[in-house]
């Protein structure tokens, strides 16, 4: 019976990576804009710009803390580092050709495992673009309006767009330019975990590489050596 639990455990595991959602919304109007983290649909953080707070005073626990972390980074500092494996696996990656290749692997598994698989719900981009002078409003208006739509289009091409409402009109009336944004996208969790895994698999197989090469640098320098 324990292989039915394990079965059924692993089969929600399953059902909740496919199911489980994470986006973010991003919206900006009024001088104000707000980041929201969200989780299945419910926003569980959020970060506000452009909004004055006044400081927050550190109590006196806090200020103690802050300190002993200070002095505690400070004696790592003065301790001599070792070279670890990282760095030495690094300093076998000296081929310009070898690090544009692994660096075009990435990139390639970003697009295909997150870029490509992510939804936008909403895109909203309102613009209404006003300066002192109409002449420039005009080109202000007219180079703003084709940044913003090549943008637009750069990302149709890149993610899945559901909705999209964009407006570029020019305010002859005022001396500034006023913004409303609404962008609200999601992923499924198991887009994280499939992308997770491509990137451990080209980690790995980089890995092999600069290994390899690190060891025949040795053998090299130790034959130099012996003649």
């Amino acid at each position: 019976m324990r292989w039915l639990f394990v079965l059924f455990v692993v089969l929600v595991l399953l059902a909740l990576m496919q199911a489980l959602r994470f986006g973010m919304r991003l919206t900006s109007g009024g001088g104000k804009t707000c980041l929201a983290v969200q989780v299945g649909g419910l926003s569980v953080f959020r970060l506000r710009f452009g909004e004055k707070r006044p400081p927050k005073l550190k109590s006196r626990k806090e200020r103690e803390r802050d300190a002993a972390k200070e002095r505690k980074k400070a004696k790592e500092e003065k301790k001599p580092k070792k070279e670890g494996e990282l760095s030495q696996l690094l300093s076998a990656a000296d081929d310009v050709g070898f690090l544009l290749e692994s660096l075009k692997k990435g990139l390639s598994v970003t697009t295909e495992r997150l870029l490509k698989r992510i939804v936008v719900n909403r895109l909203t981009i309102h613009v209404a673009v006003g300066t002192p002078d109409p002449m420039k409003t005009t080109i202000s208006y007219g180079a703003l309006s084709a940044s913003v739509f090549t943008a637009v289009a750069t990302l149709t091409h890149l993610v899945t767009v559901k909705r999209r409402d964009l407006v570029m009109v020019p305010d002859y009336g005022s001396a500034s330019t006023t913004l409303e944004l609404d962008i609200q996208l999601w992923l499924r969790l198991w887009h994280f975990t499939h992308a997770a895994a491509g990137y451990l698999a080209l980690w790995r197989e980089i890995k092999a590489i600069l290994k390899q090469r690190a060891a025949t640098k040795t053998e090299q320098s130790e034959a130099c050596n012996v003649s």
